[in-house]
C-alpha cells in the first residue's frame, strides 16, 4: 500500500508519522468514549431492572406487613394492653426497625460505583503506552 507522503525508500516521513499518530489517537479516543458509554448504559440498565423488582417486592411486603401489624396490635389487646398503648408499642417497634434498615440501605447505596472503571483503566494504559512510544 503506497502513500504519497511516504518516501519510496520505506522510511516514513515525520509528517506522515505525525498524521498517522493523530489519526490513531483520535480513533482510540472515539473507541474509548463508546466503551465508556456502553459501560454506563449497562450499569444503568441493571440498576433500573433491580429498582423495578424492588418496587414490586416493597408493595407486596408493605401489604403483608400492614396485616401482620394489625394482628400484633390486636394480640397485645388480647393480653390486656389498652388499644392506644398497643398501637404505640407496635408503631414504635416498626419505626426503630425501619430506621435501622434505612440506615443500612443508605450505606450500601453510597458504595455503589457507576464510574466506567475498565474504560478508565484502559485509557490510563493507552496514555502510558503513548508516552513510552513518544520517547
Amino acid at each position: 500500500m503506497s502513500d504519497l507522503n511516504q518516501p519510496e525508500t520505506g522510511k516514513r516521513s515525520f509528517p506522515y508519522l505525525l498524521s498517522t499518530l493523530v489519526d490513531q489517537v483520535t480513533t482510540l479516543a472515539q473507541q474509548e468514549a463508546r466503551l465508556a458509554k456502553a459501560e454506563v448504559r449497562d450499569a444503568v440498565a441493571r440498576i433500573a431492572a433491580s429498582a423495578m423488582s424492588l418496587v414490586i417486592a416493597a408493595a407486596l411486603l408493605i401489604a403483608g406487613l400492614v396485616v401482620l401489624l394489625q394482628a400484633a396490635v390486636l394480640g397485645l389487646q388480647l393480653y390486656g394492653v389498652t388499644p392506644i398503648w398497643s398501637v404505640i408499642i407496635v408503631g414504635g417497634a416498626v419505626l426503630i426497625i425501619g430506621a435501622l434498615i434505612l440506615s443500612s440501605a443508605i450505606a450500601a447505596l453510597k458504595k455503589t460505583d457507576l464510574a466506567p472503571r475498565r474504560t478508565i483503566g484502559q485509557m490510563q494504559q493507552d496514555v502510558a503506552v503513548a508516552k513510552e512510544q513518544a520517547r
